[in-house]
């Protein structure tokens, strides 16, 4: 790989406002325009005018399949017509998108936390994650004749890293007045949502079936399925922190994919399976499934749908997010 130096020289904003011009920016206040360059930065807020980008198809690229597919070249000017009033709208709809799949991820990782600590406290009580006899994660590695970190070797160091750097009133309270090690339950309530998911992965295969089982995650042949739960996990921590940085979220490229074998082991979300495009609707699917099954009386489907329907979006389509034609009567999204 042939690599250039970066060559882009600093401009000051009211240069980018002019610049923004000179693409073909439609623009009806420059002082509007430098004030949201401010707030939020040039580069954060052009993913939301890149869509606008004028674009050509310059030829063919081959696939290892075989077939082909266009070649796109996408270029610095805008199409015609696109202003900034759009941009605006579309950042505020994706700011509000976020909010709402944040939501969702917060109601499924706290009954998440909740079974993980309840299921691995039921097999070997309160310590029960001191002993690698409970879990799938051998006490020692050897690598080369030195002592590697194993699995287990590793959530341990997690979970005194974690009650170290805690500042929590529950975990002060704890260390002043008990000596033993802090009980699992309270324990899944410190860990990161990536560290419980290290916790949840080294758990006895029978552990993490049971799991998905109490949330509902059967598999055709009946039990229940630890593997796609994990997969979704795994899924869900990559949107969790995409939406904690508030980084751009609707038409993501969303690099950690939940496989089709985890999406069409499921009736209502089988129609989810097959994307060719690596977007958000699955996972948006996922937590439809996931709220309901944790909590049947939870609405978040529906909030999902009305802000679809209601917000303005700056004329993109749900296409560009995932969405295939008649999402809507879908069983995942109306469920009762």
């Amino acid at each position: 790989m042939n690599l250039i130096p970066y060559a882009k020289p600093f401009l000051p904003v009211p240069d980018q406002v002019a610049l923004l011009r000179q693409r073909n920016m439609i623009i009806d206040d420059d002082a509007d325009v430098a004030t949201w360059l401010q707030r939020a930065g040039y580069y954060r807020l052009s993913g939301y005018w890149y869509p606008f980008r004028r674009s050509e198809v310059v030829g063919k690229v081959a696939l290892a399949n075989g077939a082909t597919r266009d070649d796109i070249q996408v270029h610095d000017d805008l199409t015609h017509g696109t202003t900034w009033n759009q941009v605006v709208e579309l950042y505020e709809f994706d700011r509000e998108l976020r909010r709402l799949v944040f939501d969702a991820i917060e109601r499924v990782e706290v009954g998440l936390r909740f079974h993980v600590g309840h299921t691995l406290g039921d097999r070997g009580g309160a310590e029960a994650y001191l002993n690698s006899a409970n879990l799938d994660a051998p006490q020692v590695t050897l690598k080369k004749g030195r002592r590697a970190l194993s699995q287990h070797d590793q959530i341990l160091a997690k979970i005194r890293q974690s009650i170290e750097q805690s500042d929590a009133q529950f975990v002060d309270h704890y260390k002043k007045t008990y000596s033993s090690p802090m009980p699992i339950w309270m324990l899944t309530e410190l860990l990161t949502f990536g560290d419980l998911l290290l916790l949840f992965r080294a758990l006895a295969t029978r552990d993490r079936d049971a799991i998905a089982r109490e949330i509902g995650l059967i598999d055709p042949s009946g039990s229940g399925a630890g593997g796609a739960l994990q997969a979704w996990w795994k899924n869900l921590r990559y949107i969790r922190n995409t939406c904690a940085h508030h980084s751009r979220l609707w038409n993501l490229n969303v690099t950690q994919r939940i496989g089709d074998k985890h999406l069409s082991s499921f009736d209502v979300l089988r129609h989810a399976a097959g994307a060719t495009r690596p977007r958000l609707y699955p996972t948006l699917a996922v937590l439809s499934f996931l709220t309901h099954r944790i909590n049947p009386a939870d609405d978040w489907c529906w909030k999902l749908r009305e802000f679809l329907d209601d917000a303005p979006r700056a004329g993109r389509s749900l296409d560009e997010m995932g969405f295939p034609s008649g999402w809507e009567s879908e069983p995942v999204w109306n469920l009762a």
